[in-house]
């Protein structure tokens, strides 16, 4: 199941050096706590392989796999399975940082997830001046919402600008279009 996280299939012991490199690199881009914290028992090979097991169960259930009950076990299931999401996000962002060395920029990913549509994601390189500039625009378009009493319309022209995000996402060339003045 861990091994699941990081879609390693079929894993054996020696797998445990390939994730544990692959959540040193995601470590270094994340600041989510709980993945960190994950990634950190992850990347430990101070440990035998069974400690090193029992410690990943334990901070991502909260105890020791010794004192687990049936419940547990399915509590781990979900949760690794949420941090499988979180993993690849996160390693999105860390490949991008790894090739291209400017730390002048934020790596931020939009993703938009439909039931009736792929995933649609993006990594967009945004610099301060571009950060400011969609922090006022972002601004007027809150001002906007609150003015509108109905939550479901509210609702409604947030998923139709997800609509028109989805599309010029699809346009977009690489990262070129946040990074051109």
């Amino acid at each position: 199941i861990l091994f699941n996280a990081f879609a390693v299939n079929s894993p054996t012991k020696d797998d445990r050096e390939v994730i544990a490199k692959r959540a040193e690199h995601i470590s270094k881009v994340t600041v989510n706590s709980f993945l960190k914290g994950f990634l950190t028992r992850v990347s430990d090979a101070s440990l035998e392989y069974e400690q090193w097991l029992d410690s990943v169960g334990t901070v991502v259930t909260g105890k020791p796999p010794e004192d687990w009950k049936d419940d547990d076990l399915l509590h781990f299931e979900k949760e690794i399975a949420a941090l499988q999401s979180e993993i690849i996000k996160y390693e999105r962002i860390s490949f991008e940082a790894e090739s291209k060395s400017s730390s002048a920029t934020e790596i931020t990913q939009i993703s938009f997830t439909s039931n009736k549509d792929v995933e649609t994601f993006k990594l967009l390189h945004i610099d301060e001046k571009r950060k400011q500039k969609a922090k006022k625009i972002a601004n007027e378009i809150n001002i906007f919402l609150e003015q509108i009493a109905n939550d479901c319309d509210k609702t409604t022209i947030l998923a139709s600008l997800k609509e028109s995000s989805i599309k010029y996402i699809q346009e977009m060339n690489s990262e070129l279009a946040c990074n051109l003045e």
